[in-house]
């Protein structure tokens, strides 16, 4: 009798139901209010005055030009995105004339926004910076921080920052706090605007806390996601980083562009690491490479075209400018509207702050009873800790939200800074309210942090010890530590002369006379991260380029005309000539030319009709998993996003951590999941004998594996032999897999290109999914649409119930947010648009055929050019193997010979892209294979 698992039920009804992510539910609630009064100034996204989202000209127009040029395809970028995006993102925010610039001292690396840039940069401390693997952060902090240090591998320690008292900067506290960091720590700082007090140091301030941790080797890590919005000038906004990085010492800086350009959904950013030496930068940024390829191989497209165009060309640059400086204008005037109305009405309290305040953000300073009021009665969303996105308010809008801060600092509790009193009000309710809120979904995120990665050690992150200074963070986004500022003097950043600042200044004058002073322990020469030391990233070795990747970095640098490659799986026209499918420029057209569309931050799951459509797709609309709702689909970062997503679920969620892989298989298979925190072994596939399936091999292993364990299948198309199971074999590996109860976990990546029917190549999958059994799905949309650079995926999973769905839906999200926040919207819009259209569907399914078809075509041609040559060997397997790819049989010495006699390049294992021929370069091929075979073994 065949099993779904030992228990026989859900392989995943242990897993619970976490709550959804505070600032997204906040914007649940916000649309299920029908409420005509309803204000959302939660999400950090700006608004016009009419409260309507918003896309900037300058945007709107060079997006047109993008999409209407023919000549821009959508090519795979490489591992570390746009060159010239990364060139002018380092040169916005270091100057272009930063020395770490015009010394090559600085790397940088497109990433998706400001989470995919931090999280980048956080894997990379936690591999290959051993002198501590801790990161300080401020209290409070952006919500996402320490869940994505955390699952990086780094544990939290937070440093006094918001003084609840002054509603200003605890600078004092601040610099005791990092003079007690031990050397070598990471700390987190927000370049400017900060999030979520909207509190930030003065110059003089920055200076100080740059001249600290230089004297105790502190290595700055730098947030920035707000430039221009401080000040309304991008230099201006830049100073305290170029503070850091002009000491020519080394630093870690996260861009995000969805606040400045308004590309929140496009998911664009950019991290630079600046080191000692040209050499180091490079050794450094080929890590990087090994971070983000089993995360999701490479960035997507097309919104970083959108800001490389902008900031390349002098006159869009300076439209930009110009947008950039009216959003600030706007958020400084609401600031003052805030104020003045709220002076006029005569609400209790000092409320200067408003104005003080510099960014997006203001701390109100109102409690959670105040928040959970001003809602309930106003209608009026924001966080529990009193954080106002003045970028939501308009004119029409600051009355409405005057008379709820009136109400609720007059009903619930006065407001806590009055002009005799200095001590917030009910601040012990208000600090133990968000610990019982913050707990009980702590637990659960803190235990799939403990379980989760046992490469990895979080054993400092404990939620429930406390250190005099710095606290532990907890990982509510709204937590702020009852006593984290208790014992601090009050201490106002605007009182330059204040005797705190004064003692501050003898501090930092002491730590800059012992840098002088040889015989001093805390010389700055000693410190690791200043400028007269070696680098801190001095021991990483230059990391070799990926197997496949690499291909195409050699195929380039070829100058002979002849070359050709065949390495990288991207189609190609008979003419060798990058291929956009008509249907996919028809749907962009749609797109860019629809009025009403925005860049707003999709849900954490991605695009629901893109979802619901992908599992459509692949299961069939009238399947079972699908009609019951037993089914969960997230968007993701295309095949590599999506198995690297579910691979993490995998190792935090279910009991056995070991997944089968067949052998041979995709290169980037065993990286992805071992990264995940899955232990990989393999079973047979392939027959190099036959050249075709070792079927006999395949199902002894997969009967030798233990219950319960996890395997790769490829649902077609298989990467690299091209060699398929039969229906029937198909059948057979079925009933093993449920009977032995295994877990079966597919990679689609070629649904269409195999047969050139999307339902024939979606037949395996479908066997399972039929059965009532679970499994998990990783689709792609790279070859079957060409979207290869837009990075669209698709993760499913199939359940026992909707319940369990709903449940793993809700884990998933909590993987993906740490991770990347939430997926790029370009690439999966034109992949729903062309889903729920049946005449671009159906224009879409004769397309994909044509491009199967000259697939097969030249094996054919292939083939009977190698028969006609009388090459020696049987070449037969070249028309029996289907998909993209032909495993030839040709050694690695033969290849090598090819490549160098020939200028043909391909992967070592002898694969070949089908895809990369054509009729006119079949001969060559042909004349380098019969010399490889005759001349080399």
């Amino acid at each position: 009798m065949e099993m779904e698992s030992r228990d026989g039920g859900s392989v995943f009804a242990h897993i619970p139901k976490v709550p959804e992510v505070p600032l997204y539910a906040l914007q649940v609630a916000y649309g299920k209010d029908l409420s005509p009064l309803k204000l959302n100034l939660g999400f950090g996204v700006y608004r016009t005055e009419d409260g309507k989202p918003f896309i900037l000209n300058v945007v709107r127009r060079v997006e047109r030009l993008l999409v209407n040029d023919m000549s821009n395809f959508k090519e795979y970028l490489p591992i570390t995105g746009i060159a010239e995006f990364n060139r002018w993102s380092a040169r916005l925010i270091l100057g272009a004339d930063s020395a770490a610039i015009k010394e090559t001292r600085v790397t940088t690396v497109q990433c998706l926004s400001g989470t995919g840039s931090l999280r980048i940069g956080a894997e990379f401390l936690a591999k290959h910076y051993p002198q501590h693997h801790t990161v300080y952060m401020s209290q409070p902090t952006y919500g996402n921080h320490p869940n994505l240090f955390s699952v990086a591998g780094l544990a939290i320690k937070t440093y006094r920052y918001y003084d609840p008292e002054t509603c200003g900067l605890d600078f004092q506290g601040m610099l005791e706090d990092l003079q007690s960091a031990p050397s070598g720590a990471i700390v987190l700082l927000q370049a400017c605007a900060h999030n979520p007090t909207g509190v930030d140091p003065t110059i003089p301030q920055w200076e100080q806390i740059r001249q600290l941790m230089r004297s105790k080797g502190l290595l700055p890590f730098f947030d920035s996601a707000y430039q221009g919005f401080v000040s309304g000038n991008l230099d201006d906004d830049a100073q305290s980083i170029r503070l850091f990085v002009a000491d020519g010492s080394e630093c870690l800086i996260a861009q995000s562009y969805s606040k400045i350009m308004g590309l929140y959904g496009e998911r664009v950013g950019a991290l630079s690491i600046v080191c000692k030496t040209a050499e180091v930068a490079s050794h450094v940024e080929s890590q990087l490479k090994l971070v983000i390829r089993p995360m999701y191989s490479n960035p997507p497209i097309h919104g970083a075209a959108i800001a490389a165009a902008i900031l390349k060309d002098r006159d869009l640059y300076n439209e930009w400018s110009i947008e950039v400086k009216a959003m600030n204008d706007r958020l400084i005037s609401m600031r003052q509207h805030l104020f003045d109305a709220l002076c006029d009405k005569g609400t209790p309290g000092d409320w200067s702050h408003i104005t003080k305040h510099v960014g997006m953000f203001t701390f109100s300073g109102l409690n959670p009873e105040q928040v959970a009021f001003m809602t309930k009665e106003y209608h009026i969303y924001m966080p529990s800790d009193g954080r106002i996105n003045m970028a939501g308010l308009g004119t029409k809008t600051v009355p409405h939200l005057v008379d709820a801060i009136h109400a609720a600092a007059s009903t619930i509790a006065k407001y806590g800074r009055t002009e005799t009193q200095s001590t917030p009000l009910n601040l012990e309710a208000r600090a133990n309210h968000n610990i019982q809120w913050a707990m009980s979904t702590y637990l659960v995120l803190d235990s799939y942090l403990q379980n989760g990665f046992p490469r990895r050690s979080t054993d400092s992150f404990n939620p429930t010890a406390r250190s005099n200074a710095p606290d532990e963070i907890n990982d509510d986004p709204w937590f702020t530590s009852p006593d984290a500022h208790s014992s601090s003097p009050a201490f106002s950043s605007s009182s330059s002369s204040s005797s705190s600042d004064r003692r501050i200044n003898a501090l930092v004058r002491h730590l800059d006379s012992s840098a002088m002073d040889p015989n001093n322990n805390s010389s700055i020469s000693a410190s690791p991260t200043s400028a007269h030391a070696n680098s801190v990233f001095a021991h990483v070795v230059r990391a070799p380029e990926d197997p496949i990747l690499g291909v195409t970095v050699a195929y380039n640098k070829d100058p002979s005309p002849a070359k050709l490659n065949l390495g990288v799986g991207a189609y190609r026209t008979e003419e060798g000539k990058p291929l956009v499918l008509n249907v996919v420029r028809k749907a962009e057209q749609l797109l860019v030319n629809d009025r009403s569309r925005v860049k707003e931050y999709l849900p954490i799951v991605g695009l629901a009709d893109f979802n619901k459509l992908s599992a459509k797709l692949i299961l069939g609309a009238d399947s079972p998993p699908i009609q019951e709702n037993r089914i969960t689909t997230v968007q993701c970062l295309s095949g590599t996003g999506s198995l690297r997503v579910g691979g993490e679920f995998l190792a935090k969620h279910y009991h056995e951590r070991t997944i089968y892989i067949p052998q041979p298989t995709w290169g980037n298979h065993t990286k992805i999941f071992t990264l995940a925190g899955l232990s990989v072994k393999s079973y047979r596939y392939y027959d190099p004998a036959t050249r075709g399936l070792n079927f006999q091999g395949l199902l002894e292993d997969l009967r030798s594996a233990p219950a319960g364990a996890i395997v790769l299948l490829h649902a077609c198309a298989h990467n690299p032999t091209g060699v398929d199971p039969t229906l029937e074999q198909w059948e057979q590996i079925r009933q093993l897999v449920r009977s032995r109860g295994l877990l079966p976990f597919f990679d689609s990546a070629y649904q269409g290109f195999a047969s050139g029917s999307l339902d024939a190549d979606a037949a395996s999958v479908r066997r399972f999914a039929a059965d009532g059994g679970e499994c998990l799905i990783a689709q792609s949309y790279a070859k079957n649409m060409g979207l290869y650079g837009e990075r669209v995926g698709a993760l499913s999973i199939v359940c026992k119930t909707a319940d369990v769905a709903s449940k793993v839906e809700s884990q998933l999200k909590l993987v993906i947010r740490p991770m990347y926040s939430n997926p790029p919207i370009h690439g999966a819009s034109i992949v729903a648009t062309i889903l729920k259209d049946r005449d671009l569907f159906d224009e879409w399914t004769i397309e994909l055929k044509a491009m199967a078809d000259r697939i097969i075509s030249m094996r054919h041609q292939l083939f009977e050019s190698l028969r006609a040559k009388g090459t020696p060997g049987d070449w037969s397997h070249i028309i029996k193997q289907i998909g993209m790819f032909t495993f030839t049989g040709l050694n690695s010495e033969q290849v090598a010979f090819m490549t160098k006699e020939y200028h043909i390049y391909m992967t070592s294992d002898g694969r070949i892209s089908m895809a990369g021929l054509s009729s006119r370069t079949v001969p060559h091929l042909t004349e380098a294979i019969h010399a490889a075979v005759t001349r080399v073994a």
